[in-house]
């Protein structure tokens, strides 16, 4: 697991690195920025395929591990079903930033693209590939689930029992004997 756990940081922070460099060399003028600039029509079409990618990526890959089959596999083969579905999580929410980030640039400083590549940050950080984390999606966590509601309907019915009976004790002040 903790391999794994390895692997996946190491993705990660090679992600943020792509990003850095790619604004290192346009910033310092080692890679022209603006080579598509002035084509607005391809500035749109690019802008509003880049939106939809980022509109289906972000949510699908945050909930990435809530759906019933995926989960199952990581509870089953946790090392293994982590790497694969891990890298694919990180991967749909990097690569798109990057690409942001380059046409961010590639448009002469198009701001909306810049937006975009900051929101795809944002939602990795979401996704950060720690320790503790691995292990909370790898456990199944179904008896936890039944448990805190047992605990929840126990204290209920506790503080209900407690209402019930201050309200008897209350009513009987109040009647005259």
């Amino acid at each position: 697991m903790q391999t794994t756990q390895r692997i996946l940081m190491t993705t990660f922070v090679a992600m943020l690195a792509a990003a850095a460099l790619l604004v290192l060399l346009h910033e310092t003028s080692l890679m022209e920025p603006g080579g598509l600039a002035g084509n607005e029509h391809l500035e749109f079409v690019t802008l509003s395929v880049m939106e939809l990618v980022a509109l289906v990526s972000i949510p699908l890959a945050l909930r990435l591990f809530r759906f019933k089959a995926i989960r199952r596999q990581l509870v089953e083969q946790p090392a293994r079903k982590l790497l694969g579905w891990g890298m694919l999580r990180l991967l749909m929410l990097g690569v798109p930033m990057l690409v942001c980030v380059y046409f961010y640039y590639l448009f002469f400083m198009e701001a909306a693209f810049g937006y975009l590549a900051i929101i795809l940050l944002l939602s990795m950080m979401f996704v950060l590939p720690t320790k503790g984390k691995c292990e909370a999606e790898t456990t199944d966590d179904s008896e936890n689930t039944e448990n805190a509601e047992y605990s929840e309907n126990a204290e209920y019915s506790e503080n209900s029992d407690c209402s019930d009976s201050s309200e008897n004790a209350e009513s009987s002040e109040n009647t005259p004997s």
